[in-house]
């Protein structure tokens, strides 16, 4: 199975706005299909196909199908944008994408359930990059069977480096559930305006929630794995690290 990644509903996310469609292309195009038409692609908006370059004869043939079926739903034709994958770095796979989705409309309601892994891959990464609303779609190789769904921007926030009093603010809610504002700032010695300056970022990135008319705090599961994750890379020291790759 490749990895499953989904990040919001592509009904709610769209919002009225034209949305820009990017596929990755193996053999079959049913997978495409079946997004345009559960998505309610509307006609006008663009539609990438991102396959491996030389085409083969089996992706020829499934693009075609694609545009054949393009073409009686009224939709916009799709384009096919070859990347070269053999002998190249990675990276430049990536650039490769990104030249592409630099100049598309948000957001980007991506489905990368088939092709080539590396290219997946590369579109994946291309897409966290280009810093635009993005919804990614990747199901199982059968395309049946669940999809997991992972907010890229919920993503971000868990490798965003948070200041040393915030993420002990975080702990403080983490440990003790409904507490206050007041409290916290009596706790950490902190006046109460440093503290709800603190905690306005925090709510703001969905780590913690204020509940009930006292404004209790409480965390979210985002906020229980970012401490968690905090935790972990206290335990481990750059010694370690280096010593473990050694091994």
């Amino acid at each position: 199975m490749i990895l499953s990644l989904i990040i919001f509903e592509s009904q709610c996310y769209k919002g009225g706005y034209m949305a820009s469609y990017i596929f990755t292309l193996g053999f079959h195009e049913d997978f495409i299909i079946r997004r345009l038409m559960n998505s309610k692609t509307s006609k006008g908006e663009r539609i990438i196909v991102f396959t491996v370059s030389p085409v083969s004869g089996a992706s020829e043939k499934a693009f075609k199908n694609l545009e054949a079926f393009c073409a009686t739903a009224g939709l916009s034709r799709p384009e096919l944008v070859e990347i070269k994958v053999s002998g190249r770095e990675f990276i430049e796979i990536v650039y490769d994408i990104i030249s592409v989705l630099k100049d598309l409309e948000e957001p980007i309601i991506a489905d990368l359930s088939g092709g080539m892994r590396i290219l997946v891959i590369a579109t994946y990464i291309g897409v966290e990059m280009s810093r635009k609303r993005s919804i990614v779609y990747v199901a199982q190789e059968s395309g049946q069977g669940e999809e997991y769904k992972i907010d890229i921007e919920e993503i971000r926030i868990l490798s965003k480096e948070y200041s040393e009093e915030k993420m002990r603010i975080l702990k403080e809610i983490a440990e003790n559930p409904g507490t206050t504002i007041r409290e916290i700032a009596e706790k950490i010695k902190r006046s109460e305006k440093t503290v709800t300056t603190h905690i306005n970022d925090l709510k703001k990135d969905r780590l913690i929630a204020s509940k009930g008319r006292t404004q209790n705090l409480y965390i979210t599961k985002l906020g229980e794995i970012k401490n968690k994750i905090e935790k972990h890379r206290k335990t481990i020291t750059p010694t370690e690290i280096s010593e473990n790759i050694e091994k």
